[in-house]
């Protein structure tokens, strides 16, 4: 019986002009579970990030912060859900 699934993540720059994001402050959990190490976030460039899922419900939050076109700070979260069945 299957009771994981694998998943490519492919992790894309920003794209709105001259936004930058500091990658010190990068965040990633599955599950509740810190999986920030498994990301080599660098500005304007793409990675891919082979993940794991577990039987179930299964949910990706990211969180990075940057600097807007304008010089502001921002923060950017992103919540994904995943279902295996």
């Amino acid at each position: 019986m299957l009771r994981f699934a694998h998943c490519t993540l492919v992790a894309a720059p920003p794209t709105r002009p001259n936004a930058t994001i500091d990658p010190s402050s990068f965040a990633a959990t599955l599950n509740g579970a810190n999986i920030s190490r498994r990301f080599k976030p660098i500005p304007d460039r793409y990675q891919v990030v082979p993940l794991k899922f577990a039987l179930g419900s299964n949910t990706l939050i990211l969180s990075v912060q940057g600097k807007t076109a304008g010089g502001q700070t921002a923060t950017d979260t992103d919540q994904f859900g995943f279902s295996v069945r």
